[in-house]
């Protein structure tokens, strides 16, 4: 993933929106895609970010950088 553009990480980032959220609402009772990562923990804290951020009512001014 660090070698694609950030237009297909965005793609990629939506197409994974539903498990990302899950992840981030329900961590030991969700799906638990986040455990399937290289670094799990590092995951979780994004899947947090990235929820916070799109739920926010001004998601263009929070960065995640995950």
């Amino acid at each position: 993933m660090k070698n694609n553009t950030l237009d297909e990480r965005y793609e990629y980032a939506q197409s994974i929106m539903d498990k990302i959220l899950d992840s981030a609402d329900k961590p030991l009772d969700g799906e638990g895609w986040w455990q399937r990562s290289e670094e799990p923990w590092q995951t979780l804290a994004c899947c947090m970010e990235i929820a916070n951020a799109v739920r926010s009512p001004n998601p263009e001014g929070n960065m995640v950088l995950c």
